[in-house]
């Protein structure tokens, strides 16, 4: 919106305060390299908030201890977190509380928000302001996926004092395909009246690959009731409000595309000049090890578009970074920027390079 323009007060919607985020990793330091991190996912729920009483009543309800937490990205800082011992708390469900986009994210922001069909990308319109735009997929048109599925799920969470709603995001696929249908089979249950026991948890999957045994954590949403139960309409509230307009999901690789609908655009934070990108902040790389499978996807695309083996060529990479997350994004960044070309694979299993 441009700075001065009136725009009618029902018009500009609105939206619940966050009361703070859902966290499923953390920060952990590098062997051999002081002062440097990497992430790691945990298999417990890791709480973060600029209230420290919200933190307190949680690490009380659900194990751990309240400390502060510090991060430069956060928004505000001097925040507090609390690392629980549970996999799984009781939360209610909001309208309108799950999002799923394809984006694009630089060290200034979000360069991109798609739904597989149209993205929106912010342009300046004046010496002050800018104003999001709308395209046709530009992944689509190049036929290389640049951005990736980031899911955000909005939940309260009953048993500690109301502050607004609480934010869990993640870039796995599988919360990806998962966390939408779970979440409208709840929301639509609490419309027919009745009573549901939603639950959030978190667990601990792992996935042979050519390359090694992939271990990473997945959200989840479940009922804590068995379908007579629910029959029953026993039980409390687990969704509660209007039911939501249709979720945002991005086109997966089974082809499906929806339009993007009035409920996704709402969902577009606004765009604030100065900061070069959307004023929304970005996901902590600590979330999940879904991070690595996100740069091994990436890599993979490379490969596909070079004619190589995406497994092999990943482990490749993946042994010539030393495991390096940076390194490896870097690799599949230079390729992109027709920096290098991969031409093959030497005796030595090594990825032979064109400089170009």
């Amino acid at each position: 919106m441009a700075r001065g323009q009136i725009v009618p007060l029902m018009e500009m919607g609105s939206r619940a305060p966050e009361a703070g985020r859902i966290r499923l990793g953390v920060q952990a330091p590098v062997a051999g390299k002081p002062g440097k991190t990497k992430p790691k996912s945990i298999d417990t729920f890791r709480f973060t908030s600029p209230d420290r009483t919200s933190i307190e009543q949680l690490a009380a309800l659900y194990g751990g201890e309240c400390v502060p937490w510090n991060e430069p990205k956060a928004s505000p800082k001097n925040q507090w977190q609390v690392i629980t011992t549970t996999n799984e708390i009781p939360v209610y469900l909001v309208p309108d509380g799950l999002s799923v986009w394809y984006e694009l994210w630089a060290g200034s922001g979000c360069q991109r928000r798609c739904d597989g069909i149209t993205v929106a990308m912010p342009e300046k319109i004046n010496e002050y302001d800018y104003d999001l735009v709308d395209h046709p997929c530009i992944c689509s048109a190049n036929g290389v996926r640049e951005c990736d599925p980031h899911t955000r799920l909005q939940i309260i969470i009953p048993q500690i004092r109301f502050r607004g709603v609480w934010r869990l995001e993640t870039k796995g696929w599988n919360a990806t395909y998962e966390l939408p249908g779970m979440y409208d089979f709840i929301v639509q249950l609490g419309q027919q009246g009745k009573m549901v026991n939603a639950l959030l948890g978190v667990e601990r999957r792992e996935q042979p690959t050519v390359v090694g045994k992939r271990s990473f954590v997945v959200p989840r949403l479940s009922i804590d009731q068995s379908a007579l139960e629910l029959q029953a309409g026993s039980a409390n509230v687990g969704a509660i409000g209007a039911a939501p307009q249709a979720v945002a999901t991005p086109a997966l690789p089974s082809g499906e595309s929806p339009a993007m609908t009035d409920a996704m655009t709402k969902t577009l934070p606004a765009y604030e000049g100065g900061d070069g990108g959307f004023d929304d902040e970005p996901i902590d790389a600590e979330l999940i090890d879904d991070e690595l499978l996100a740069i091994e996807a990436k890599l993979r695309d490379d490969a596909t578009n070079f004619g190589l083996d995406p497994d092999r060529y990943v482990g490749a990479i993946k042994k010539a970074a030393e495991g390096d997350r940076t390194r490896m994004t870097a690799a599949s960044d230079m390729v992109r920027a027709e920096t290098i070309t991969p031409l093959g694979f030497g005796s030595d299993g090594k990825i032979q390079w064109r400089r170009n």
